[in-house]
């Protein structure tokens, strides 16, 4: 046999570790959490234009990811505390159910105010599901198997971030756009049956002294309050005011995070803000690529729609292809190690920032070929870094470590999702957003009174998304350095 076919062997064999045992049950569980988790936040993608025209609130717009990730942060970050009270089992169970209660009550919803109450509960679910998952990573993988299991995860969320608005797309089409929270809770109570089944148990100590004392409520406090500061401040037309809470929200999150590094029970590993260590740079990587997908797909079907006339569900699938480039590209990278790594990793994140370039310039003055070009660079660009860097992060921090690495992957991500939509609504509100007037004609289609607020906006928030990409290129060379020093 020769070099080449046992090499091919091997990584045959290594990815039917991850589907076989007891291992692939795990799989099975942790890529359905991840599942439903990409389809809640990327549905909303698609049916918002509809529920702004029907309900109001488009000063909002970005609030139903922001609160969405807010959830998702404290519950991501309560995952041990909710695995001390209520044992591994009953935790699983429970954020699931949590989950499909908050996408009940967004059926409900009478009003903006109402669904974004429940849009945060669904986070809380979500991010207890996400966090226990990305765990089980670093807990019951060897480290060999880790980037095939991230792979399929990324998958996973590929075909999540792909089936999400292809899926509202379907209800906004015909305005209908409760359906699609309606059709996601019999999906989380199949989540909740599996985990009761094959999820080990183990028992819950309950409500004690010691549950209560590891319950990071100052820290989480900061954490979600930084980004709703950020939040509100798009609601106010004063610079000073827009101002003083931003710096609210960045002394929250210096304050949640020096709380964090004298905690007993952390939820990041040491160094995670450093930006000039492994794992600070890594991390930062992963929050500034994050928060810069999130600036350049948050109002692509609002502008698809109302400024290129595109049917919600076209407008759907054009976002749905930036998740195929993510996952085309994920899998082709998937079994890279070694140097090529950094390659990948380097031209991922440059990627990126030349897809932002092309939504920045051409989006909504050129036609619609442009913004699918640009999706796709970023899509491309996310499938090549995203799970290399976060494989490096987890094997950055110290042996005994890696469990809460993994798990801090998710938060960090989250906090990019949530500081990401938080500020392009600042931005986008800035342009004109709130004024332009969306409303649905008397054909059923999504238009706005002055289209011109609409262009304004998009164009503000794709030119501060350059800014932030190219931040992350920077950051990204600086993790190579960190990386690399013990090889000099």
């Amino acid at each position: 046999m020769t070099q080449r076919q046992v090499s091919q062997q091997s990584e045959i064999s290594s990815w039917k570790k991850i589907f076989t045992g007891r291992l692939g049950i795990y799989t099975l569980v942790l890529n359905l959490a991840i599942a439903l988790f990409g389809i809640d936040i990327f549905v909303i993608s698609t049916i918002m234009p509809t529920i702004v025209a029907d309900i109001g609130g488009a000063q909002f717009y970005s609030w139903t990811v922001m609160l969405y990730m807010v959830g998702s942060i404290i519950g991501s970050s309560s995952a041990g505390p909710v695995k001390e009270l209520f044992g591994r089992r009953s935790g699983y169970v429970f954020a699931g159910l949590l989950f499909a209660i908050g996408n009940l009550g967004a059926f409900f919803a009478p009003d903006m105010v109402i669904l974004l109450i429940w849009r945060l509960v669904q986070g809380l679910g979500g991010g207890l599901m996400v966090s226990q998952s990305f765990g089980l990573v670093g807990d019951v993988f060897p480290s060999e198997l880790r980037v095939r299991i991230l792979s399929m995860i990324s998958t996973t969320w590929g075909l999540a971030t792909i089936i999400g608005p292809g899926f509202g797309g379907i209800f906004a089409e015909f305005t209908i756009w409760r359906a699609a929270f309606a059709c996601v809770v019999p999906l989380g109570l199949v989540f909740v049956l599996l985990a009761w089944r094959f999820i080990p148990s183990s028992a819950g100590k309950g409500l004690t002294k010691k549950s209560i004392s590891i319950f990071p409520i100052y820290r989480l406090a900061g954490l979600g309050g930084s980004i709703l500061c950020v939040g509100f401040s798009s609601q106010f037309e004063e610079t000073f005011i827009r101002a003083a809470l931003i710096l609210v929200a960045i002394g929250a999150v210096v304050l949640a995070f020096r709380r964090d590094t004298i905690s007993d029970n952390p939820i990041f590993p040491k160094k995670t803000l450093v930006i000039n260590s492994e794992i600070g740079s890594a991390y930062w990587i992963i929050l500034l690529t994050t928060m810069s997908f999130v600036f350049g797909t948050i109002y692509v079907t609002l502008y698809l729609q109302v400024i290129h006339n595109q049917a919600p569900l076209v407008a759907a699938y054009i976002h749905a292809l930036m998740s195929l480039s993510w996952t085309a590209s994920s899998l082709m990278v998937a079994s890279i190690s070694g140097r090529p790594i950094w390659w990948v990793i380097i031209g991922g994140v440059f990627l990126i920032l030349v897809g932002i370039v092309l939504l920045a310039i051409w989006a909504v003055s050129g036609s619609v070929i442009a913004p699918i070009l640009g999706l796709i660079l970023v899509g491309f660009g996310m499938g090549l870094s995203n799970n290399h860097i976060i494989a490096l992060a987890i094997s950055a921090v110290p042996d005994g470590q890696s469990s809460l690495a993994g798990s801090a992957v998710q938060t960090i991500r989250n906090l990019g999702i949530g500081f990401g939509s938080a500020s392009a609504g600042l931005f986008a509100n800035i342009g004109g957003l709130a004024d332009a007037g969306i409303k649905t004609n008397t054909a059923g289609k999504t238009v706005a009174l002055i289209p011109e607020e609409i262009v304004n906006a998009i164009d503000l928030v794709h030119r501060v998304d350059i800014i932030i990409a190219s931040t992350a290129l920077i950051v990204t060379l600086i993790f190579y350095a960190q990386a690399r020093k013990p090889e000099l």
